[in-house]
């Protein structure tokens, strides 16, 4: 990231995660269907940033899965992380 981004972005270290909403239609009418955010940390917090004004977001579950993943290993401000997400089967 360059140093003019960075000072836009407060200091902070962020990836530039690009989220798609692909089913933008059917979540409201006024959606524009993509959204670029940042997930970074400041080495005291963990960031998200927006690159325009948001409601809401929405994504298919896969998709969720994979944001909440950066937001965790960011949580680990730069240390060595493996993230293994596997569904529990449940018993009814």
């Amino acid at each position: 990231m360059g140093e003019h981004r960075r000072k836009l972005l407060g200091g902070s270290s962020l990836d530039g995660t690009t989220v798609h909403l692909p089913n933008a239609a059917e979540m409201a009418a006024h959606d524009e269907g993509q959204l670029l955010t940042s997930i970074g940390n400041d080495g005291k917090h963990v960031l998200i940033k927006f690159g325009k004004p948001v409601t809401f977001i929405g994504m298919p579950p896969e998709q969720a899965v994979q944001f909440g993943i950066n937001i965790i290993k960011q949580a680990f401000m730069g240390q060595e992380v493996e993230i293994a997400v596997t569904p529990v089967e449940t018993k009814q």
